[in-house]
């Protein structure tokens, strides 16, 4: 009965964990706003399902909880100690503490799990092959992806490239982790089939891979392939070659020319793949400055709270105050959730203290792997374990350019795997004496009133976090209904209150994503904005509050986000309040140096004629959007962009260059109003001179704008001087005066000189000059008859004026 007993609760886990890793890795649905949120929930409920049977099952048998025996607990249960304090000194973002503690409890739980349940050889090897069908799987759907053929409506054409994973970034971190258990089977199995299939699956893997494009996971499988060789040489398959020297030499030879050739052929083949290697080490441009600037904020977060970080899992909410002031012109987000560095995220996060442990896990983990392969004496079990060890490696090598540590479809495959290494050191006992496992504790399997309490307790638990799970896949669930609406409707009182009653519902199930908040502000935004247009300015002012409120809550999870001061700065300029919105779109310029935040604090002072703040930022503004002008250059020479499209077709490349040369022209004609606008600012203030030297250096960027020409003749007709008027005039007859703009210059430049003439009423001479630059704007617009009556009038004023004469004679 022992035994029955025993074998069901042990089936049940073995069966469970599959179930797990399966499911984590292939189902994933798009009918709530985040396609992969099943996943975390799947692995949420299942390993902490599995934990508490661990628990109650240990305290069963023994009277006592025992942590396996094995290097890889104590940093294990260390890390959660310091996830622990983390939270506390973190208290004004506890829920993200506790949500990324969550998740990495879940994949301690997997390890913890397989270390104490999967016992033997065979156990291993049956999940290996397990995972060997799920890769295939993923695979083929990623072909067929490829190759625009998708079961799944994404509403995006072509379909995206990302398999079951939510994300082509996330798919190749997974193949990493699942390429080299290919080879475990391929060099264990006696089964002929299963060796084909594991030699087909690893060659999908490595295509897969090389479409993505993902840089990260190339370098991971490229070093994973060559830490393998190094290893079966020394412990595995290849390990006849270390008795001939010469076998072993050209092996290698061979080897490193193959890799060369197949190297060179894919540069010289594939333009896509040639671009992505020549952007491997690039700073400048791509993904690498953005890595560049993501770490940098990182570094500076580590460097202001060495110690203990700023607090696991709050990357996303503390970033924006440490982030360089001209990210957001790197093409960073301005709401960036990682480093892109797992390691740097860690030490961001976790401070000395947290990556010193983390360490401490994976070097415990390597020594007790690498004691097995040294000293056990089966080739089987070398074959097996090598695989499961470099896959590790090569996990870790792939995050020191990505964030897969922190997703839940690749880092659940990893820690699985991880788990299946360390479970199978601990299974090669039963085969190899020689290796020393401390004895099982007796069993003294009675039911006391005490475990009876726990095990209500830990089902009490359990039942909570399968609550917890179940709602928040209903509030995301609502937030996509909402944001659907929102996006597609954004004026239709109707849909605006669907859009209402599903945001709501989804805050009141899950009131920590910063998503629904910000949905819910903008209904409510919209709502007060046709309200007040509509008359209805009760109505609209209570709307206007209401996504105030919303906001505010933002703020309170997110004080660094600068879009949501933005939008507080315009409700409060909506609401009256126009200190509170100088405050707030000071607080967003601080956070995020860009144009827009510059040009409502522009209008803002301007308005209120504070000509010194207005100036300031306007200066701000000029800078800004040179460098915004310069990088859209670059960009618009980059081979990375179009390098990019060369997968796609050339018509792809054809709009993209159409698009890049647009957002060129955007941001020089930003540059040029913001040079416009200290101009403006300089006049207002009374310094001309300033003022005409900022316009001089607008028109000639823009030579063909008649705007800026008019501008500067109005600042010269401001000083009064008619000399000054008269050059300048003079300038634009002989150089626009037969040119397309001709008409709509002199056209608009008539006012602006009539409205001198009180100026130079008492001169003569001054009045003669000024109806001269008249009547020859008239002439220039083909107006004869008046151009003729002002230039009499200017003779009669000075008879004796040559060149008033001279253009008397040509009309």
């Amino acid at each position: 009965m022992q035994n029955n007993y025993e074998g069901a609760i042990e089936k049940f886990v073995l069966i469970t964990l599959g179930v797990l890793f399966t499911a984590v890795a292939l189902y994933f649905n798009t009918f709530t706003q985040n396609i992969v949120l099943n996943k975390q929930i799947i692995l949420t409920a299942l390993a902490m399902l599995l934990f508490f049977i661990w628990i109650g099952h240990s305290i069963y048998n023994t009277d006592k909880f025992r942590m396996p025996s094995v290097p890889v607990v104590l940093p294990i249960v260390m890390i959660v100690v310091i996830f622990v304090i983390s939270t506390f000194f973190t208290p004004y973002f506890w829920y993200y503490n506790i949500e990324e503690t969550s998740r990495f409890l879940s994949f301690f739980a997997i390890i913890l799990t397989l270390i104490a349940y999967c016992k033997t050889v065979r156990c291993v090897e049956y999940y290996l092959i397990m995972i060997l069908f799920v890769t295939l799987l993923t695979c083929l759907y990623g072909i067929l992806q490829i190759y625009n053929v998708d079961f799944i409506k994404w509403g995006i054409e072509p379909a995206p490239y990302v398999s079951t994973f939510g994300n082509q970034n996330f798919f190749g971190g997974y193949l990493v982790v699942a390429a080299p258990i290919c080879l475990a089977i391929l060099f264990t199995t006696k089964n002929i089939a299963l060796r084909l299939l594991s030699l087909l699956t690893y060659i999908l893997c490595g295509w897969c891979i090389l479409y993505s494009g993902n840089r990260s996971a190339m370098i991971g499988f490229a070093f994973e392939n060559v830490f393998f060789i190094i290893l079966s040489i020394r412990f595995g398959v290849l390990r006849f070659l270390l008795k001939k020297k010469r076998l072993f030499f050209g092996f290698s030879i061979i080897s490193i020319i193959l890799a060369i050739a197949l190297f060179y052929v894919a540069y010289k083949t594939s333009p896509y793949f040639a671009m992505r290697m020549n952007t491997i080490f690039q700073t400048t441009e791509s993904t690498n400055l953005v890595r560049k600037k993501m770490w940098t904020g990182a570094g500076r977060m580590l460097r202001d709270a060495p110690i203990l970080g700023q607090g696991q899992g709050t990357f996303q909410l503390t970033f924006p105050r440490y982030r360089p002031s001209n990210y957001h012109r790197s093409g960073v987000s301005h709401n960036t959730m990682h480093a892109h560095n797992e390691f740097m995220e860690w030490f961001a996060e976790l401070g000395l203290l947290g990556i010193t442990h983390f360490a401490w896990l994976f070097v415990a983990y390597f020594i007790f792997v690498m004691h097995m392969l040294i000293n056990v004496k089966s080739q089987y079990f070398r074959n097996l374990q090598i695989p499961l060890f470099v896959s590790t490696i090569g996990f870790i090598v792939e995050n020191l350019m990505s964030v897969n540590y922190r997703w839940i479809g690749p880092a659940t495959q990893h820690w699985f795997v991880f788990g299946l290494s360390v479970a199978l050191c601990y299974a090669v006992k039963s085969a190899e004496p020689n290796i020393s496992i401390k004895k099982k504790a007796v069993n003294t399997n009675t039911l006391t009133p005490l475990k009876i309490i726990l095990f209500i307790v830990l089902i009490i638990v359990f039942f909570y976090f399968i609550k917890f799970c179940y709602k928040l896949a209903q509030s995301d669930f609502y937030l996509k209904m909402g944001m659907v609406r929102v996006d597609n409707s954004p004026n239709s009182p109707q849909v605006l209150n669907e859009a209402e009653v599903y945001l709501s519902r989804s805050i009141l199930l899950y009131p920590y994503d910063l998503s629904s908040y910000y949905k819910l502000g903008f209904v409510y935004l919209q709502k007060g904005t046709n309200d007040l247009r509509a008359g209805k300015n009760a109505e609209g002012i209570k709307n206007l509050h209401k996504a105030l409120e919303m906001y505010n809550e933002i703020i309170k999870m997110a004080p660094n986000y600068a879009q949501i001061h933005n939008n507080i700065g315009m409700l409060y300029l909506q609401l009256g309040n126009y200190y509170e919105a100088m405050r707030q779109f000071e607080w967003a310029t601080i956070l995020e140096n860009n144009e827009r935040n510059h040009e409502n604090l522009i209008h803002y002072y301007m308005q209120r004629k504070f000509t010194g703040f207005a100036f300031y930022h306007a200066f701000m503004l000029k800078e800004v959007a040179r460098e915004e002008k310069e990088r859209a250059v670059q960009r618009l020479q980059s081979s990375y962009f179009f390098g990019e499209l060369l997968r796609l077709s050339p018509e792809m490349i054809k709009q993209n260059a159409e698009r890049y040369t647009n957002d060129y022209n955007t941001q020089k004609q930003r540059y040029i109003n913001s040079i416009k606008d200290i101009s403006t600012i300089r006049a207002e203030k009374g310094n001309l001179k300033s003022a005409v030297n900022w316009i001089t250096l607008a028109i000639d960027l823009e030579p063909q704008d008649v705007r800026n020409k008019l501008i500067m003749m109005s600042y010269l007709i401001r000083t009064k001087d008619i000399n000054y008027v008269k050059r300048y005039f003079d300038y634009l007859n002989k150089t626009y005066s037969k040119s397309a703009i001709s008409h709509q210059l002199f056209n608009e430049m008539i006012p602006l000189l009539n409205s001198m003439m009180a100026d130079v009423q008492n001169n003569n001479e001054s009045k003669a000059k000024l109806l001269l630059c008249i009547s020859k704007s008239y002439k220039i617009i083909g107006n004869n008859t008046n151009a003729k009556l002002l230039g009499e009038e200017a003779r009669k004023l000075v008879p004796t004026n040559n060149e008033i004469a001279e253009f008397l004679k040509n009309i």
